[in-house]
């Protein structure tokens, strides 16, 4: 679509309206359903809104992605995870994946032993589809040391993914013990939330 100038003497014709204003205004749309069923076609730059889940997508050429940073999800717990030598899950986050975008990831948790001098490891890894396990792409890692018999300390951390392909993907966060004799505890109670955060940041 041309940046036009509209001069005197040009004829807005219903084919000009649709391709110099319908196709070059954000347009709302109830969600990205909707979205589809309108613009079978979508043209690199054009930008929509959607209402569902207040965001302002554009279409870079391959895919409609957020033209603004914006939230994919977050989850909340407020219970106790403990393990300790196998790797366990401890919160997760599923959200569907715009190829060649970056993800902001952000854990804000605290963990300690119930012994001194154990190490712990917080690992964040992710896959494609619904779940994730300890197996799955490890993206950083985030070791402590118990200074204390059940100090409580704060693990929170942040990290950015990229290259994750389109389509549902799951991000989650894993304790483990790598050292020592105790029982780890990935923390969290009520009013003392453990809680993890996925925005996209673009490009």
């Amino acid at each position: 679509m041309p940046y036009t100038t509209v001069v005197a003497g040009t004829a807005i014709t219903a084919s000009w309206g649709n391709a110099n204003v319908r196709d070059q205004v954000v347009t709302p749309f109830a969600s990205s359903a909707a979205r589809a069923a309108a613009i079978g076609t979508p043209v690199e730059g054009m930008v929509a809104w959607l209402s569902d889940i207040d965001q302002l997508h554009a279409y870079n050429g391959a895919a409609w992605a957020p033209a603004a940073f914006a939230r994919m999800g977050g989850s909340v717990r407020n219970s106790d995870v403990t393990m300790t030598t196998t790797e366990t899950i401890t919160d997760s986050v599923t959200f569907t994946a715009v190829a060649g975008r970056r993800y902001f990831v952000l854990w804000s948790g605290s963990c300690y032993s119930s012994a001194s001098g154990d190490s712990i490891d917080i690992r964040l890894r992710y896959a494609a589809g619904a779940t994730v396990a300890n197996t799955d792409t490890l993206v950083t890692i985030n070791s402590m040391s118990e200074p204390s018999a059940n100090y409580v300390m704060n693990g929170t951390f942040f990290a950015e993914i990229t290259g994750i392909a389109a389509g549902q993907t799951t991000v989650g966060i894993f304790g483990v013990r790598i050292g020592g004799t105790g029982t780890i505890h990935i923390w969290a109670a009520a009013n003392n939330d453990a809680a993890l955060l996925i925005q996209d940041v673009g490009i």
